[in-house]
């Protein structure tokens, strides 16, 4: 099995150019590790991850296009820290009762060359969607939390 490496959500790709048709790609849960940061009262930062990821990755570098299809179990939030988790899984912050996925749903992949280099798209957590555009190696995907997925995906 060949195994590929989608790193930072997609972006610095790893595996054999396709000519003709599009490759498509099922993340592997077992090396994907999406994960959070964020400041805690301007003296630490809060480090934290989601152990339960699924989705699917399409590429077709002749054509220039893509699709990112991710959930992450909202539940499987991990912080080090039981109390905190279980507060980071109540309706004071992802709600997982009610919203059990978050979800990133891709509306375009962006290449440089053959080169995939960001992707648009909308993400959604506790019912709320907003368009986020996911590139490689930025130092934050927003001013209050950096958001990094890095993904693993086995060719299908």
């Amino acid at each position: 099995m060949h195994k590929s490496l989608l790193k930072a959500l997609v972006i610095s790709v790893a595996f054999p150019l396709s000519a003709f048709a599009a490759d498509g790609y099922t993340i592997d849960p077992a090396h994907t590790f999406p994960h959070f940061s964020i400041n805690h009262l301007g003296f630490s930062t809060m480090q934290g991850r989601f152990d339960k990821t699924s989705g699917t990755i399409t590429l077709d570098r002749a054509a220039k296009t893509g699709t990112v299809d991710i959930s992450i179990e909202s539940a499987s939030v991990s912080t080090g820290f039981a109390k905190r988790d279980e507060h980071l899984r109540s309706p004071d912050f992802f709600n997982a009762a009610e919203f059990p996925a978050i979800t990133y749903k891709s509306t375009a992949m962006n290449f440089k060359g053959d080169t995939p280099s960001s992707v648009d798209g909308n993400l959604t957590i506790m019912g709320v969607t907003k368009p986020v555009t996911l590139k490689y190696g930025l130092p934050a995907v927003g001013d209050d939390v950096k958001l990094v997925f890095e993904i693993e995906a086995i060719k299908n």
